[in-house]
């Protein structure tokens, strides 16, 4: 949320020159206005782990009676499926909605609703612009993974007291 402040700081002030100290601002202005959207955010995604917590320590007590009850294992993984798909989008929409409440400055129901409505309104966008920043992450990797190897052959192959 601090860093979506600071951006939206920077790119909404007109006279750039003159910002000083965005991101200490932007830390002092969650602790002001946004702790109390913060807390509710993270409320919300702990009541969401709960039945998932619960439904893992209900598989470790019946894990003895597993083999009498099939049906019990495929309800339990098929229950441990739409709990985490539905935290996984819980968590994305929140994501969203920290950056609404750092650009706009509302509350954080009325945030998550314009982050739910932009995310359903522009699904297609959001899509290409998520899959081509995953594709330059891993690219990212790749090369710092080829470049670290390569620099450990070089110097691996300079110095003959190294192996």
């Amino acid at each position: 949320m601090v860093i979506a402040s600071s951006v939206a700081s920077w790119y909404f002030s007109r006279k750039r020159a003159n910002l000083k100290c965005v991101v200490v601002e932007s830390i002092v202005r969650l602790f002001k206005y946004h702790a109390g959207s913060v807390a509710l955010g993270s409320a919300v995604i702990t009541l969401v782990k709960i039945p998932r917590l619960v439904l893992s320590f209900s598989e470790r007590v019946l894990r003895k009676w597993e083999e009498s009850w099939t049906w019990a294992k495929y309800l339990k993984k098929g229950c441990g499926c739409c709990l985490a798909c539905f935290e996984k989008c819980i968590k994305y929409v929140h994501h969203n909605a920290y950056t609404v409440i750092a650009i706009q400055g509302v509350d954080f129901c009325p945030a998550s609703r314009l982050a739910l409505s932009a995310l359903v309104q522009n699904a297609l966008q959001v899509a290409v612009i998520n899959s081509t920043g995953d594709f330059v992450l891993f690219l990212a990797k790749c090369i710092t993974a080829a470049l670290t190897g390569l620099i450990a052959l070089v110097i691996f192959r300079s110095d003959d007291s190294l192996y």
